[in-house]
């Protein structure tokens, strides 16, 4: 099991899960706007918008990106935290010493990312 805040994160899971929150429901918030726009101030019909296959482009970026940047965060975080008398045998320090809590949620996020891409893809060809 890993904790969502690390040690040395200093909060930057909770702070990353507060940003996709905000990004969610603003979009919520712009399709509601859009949808009462669509049928009380333009009557006329026009053709549908993919507003959920974007949502899902969106956060796929930025779940790729986040999951990245928590990845390679984690490594150097590493590797500036390595002390002299550890340099014979990093193998060891790697797996004793380190957290790697920020690597873990890196890689789940990138899963997460290809999670929404998939369902992007099936709602593209279903459309």
């Amino acid at each position: 099991m890993f904790s969502m805040n690390g040690i040395f994160s200093n909060g930057f899971a909770s702070l990353f899960m507060k940003l996709i929150f905000v990004i969610i429901i603003a979009y919520l918030v712009m399709m509601v706007i859009n949808f009462l726009r669509d049928k009380f101030i333009n009557k006329e019909p026009m053709f549908q918008k993919n507003d959920i296959g974007e949502l899902l482009q969106i956060l796929y970026k930025v779940f790729i990106f986040s999951g990245l940047g928590f990845m390679v965060g984690n490594i150097v975080q590493f590797f500036f935290t390595q002390r002299p008398q550890y340099a014979g045998n990093i193998g060891a320090s790697m797996i004793v010493n380190n957290n790697w809590d920020d690597l873990k949620i890196g890689i789940i996020l990138i899963f997460i990312a290809i999670g929404f891409n998939a369902a992007r893809i099936i709602l593209d060809k279903r459309k």
